[in-house]
């Protein structure tokens, strides 16, 4: 990972900085030192002005090995069970299906969505759901496709701006706040950035006059509690799925939301927005509590953080071990968000690339 801080921030980025110390947030450095508590300019995984992504880090510098074959636009049909173990994956090339046995293992990082799919396909989850598809059941795991978490987000607290916001810098927020609904939690548990524009949800869109200049300010759950899950309708591995998040569900998730977007049109108010706002456009207005709470329903999206569907740990419904090992059987190693348990407080970037490091010690280990 590379981060680049130095930088000039854009005038809303920095003015959400200023603004969360006159709402008695403090300003920190960096977001990801010992705690992240407070206002700060975003890192970002870039260098030279370009992004760092996992494929710039791991596989550009590997490209010419003879020992990496890297296949596109090749779908993961499921994997292939034998006398007890994962002994290859069934996939396609150039639309013809084909069986690629492994040598040694085979690791899955398909994410928390297409992991549990894959192993649905290949009779590996719950018995009942599998056979309501007209699927064989070749290994019982209930947990797999079950504990679905995410972080909410409420897009957004959108406001007319006295001036236009000119060229997008950064990725067109550059800044955050991380604080506690509550003063007697342990850590912050909600999270807000700026957006050099208009970021609302659709049914916003739909709800509000949103033309003109405007800013937004995008107001999340990082602590989020609601559980959901995924589920196959149908045995087509190119099928759609029942994907539930159950956002909101735990009325302590949409009581902290409540505080993170009233926080957010407080932030908007404080001097430091002077020479930006120019009143609110979505909500129009401050709210009663049951007028906001509709506005987060309608407003409700996502920081795009799935995790937990094929969860680690030793009870009945846990999917890996702790060395990321299917359960029951031998063979597979699964590298995603979906092993993560409980979601972190963070946005999970940087988990799941832990999560990749440590899988590679443990398959280099015991090789």
């Amino acid at each position: 990972m590379r981060i680049e801080t130095s930088r000039a921030l854009h005038p809303v980025a920095q003015a959400m900085i200023d603004g969360a110390g006159e709402l008695g947030i403090p300003t920190i450095a960096d977001p990801n030192a010992e705690t992240n508590e407070g206002a700060a300019p975003s890192n970002f995984n870039i260098s030279g002005g370009k992004r760092w992504s996992s494929v710039t880090g791991y596989l550009a510098p590997i490209f010419d090995n003879p020992r990496l074959t890297i296949l596109c636009n090749s779908q993961a049909g499921g994997l292939m069970v034998e006398n007890g173990a994962i002994v290859g994956v069934r996939h396609l090339v150039e639309r013809q299906p084909i069986e690629t046995r492994a040598t040694t293992q085979v690791v899955l990082a398909a994410g928390a969505i297409d992991t549990p799919r894959l192993l649905m396909l290949s009779g590996i989850g719950d018995p009942m759901e599998l056979a309501s598809l007209g699927i064989e059941t070749r290994h019982a795991l209930p947990g797999v496709g079950k504990n679905l978490q995410d972080h909410p987000l409420v897009q957004a607290v959108v406001c007319r701006s006295k001036q236009p916001m000119g060229p997008a810098l950064d990725n067109g927020g550059g800044s955050m706040i991380n604080w506690k609904s509550r003063p007697d939690l342990a850590q912050p548990d909600i999270h807000a950035f700026p957006v050099q524009g208009n970021s609302s949800e659709p049914r916003i869109r739909e709800l509000y006059d949103l033309s003109g200049n405007v800013f937004s300010i995008g107001a999340g759950l990082m602590h989020s509690k609601s559980i959901g899950h995924v589920k196959m309708l149908s045995s087509d591995p190119f099928g759609p799925l029942d994907i539930q998040p159950n956002y909101l569900a735990e009325p302590s998730d949409l009581d902290a939301l409540i505080v993170a977007v009233e926080t957010m049109m407080d932030l908007a108010e404080t001097r430091v927005f002077s020479d930006l706002f120019d009143g609110f456009a979505a909500p129009s207005r401050r709210l009663s509590k049951p007028e906001m709470i509709d506005f987060i329903r309608q407003g409700c999206s996502t920081f795009f953080h799935p995790v937990g569907t094929a969860k680690m740990g030793s009870d009945e419904m846990a999917v890996v071990d702790a060395r990321l090992r299917l359960r029951g059987l031998t063979g597979l190693t699964i590298a995603d968000a979906s092993v993560i348990p409980i979601i972190p407080t963070c946005n999970t970037h940087a988990p799941v690339t832990m999560i990749g490091e440590r899988a590679a010690d443990f398959l280099l280990g015991a090789a």
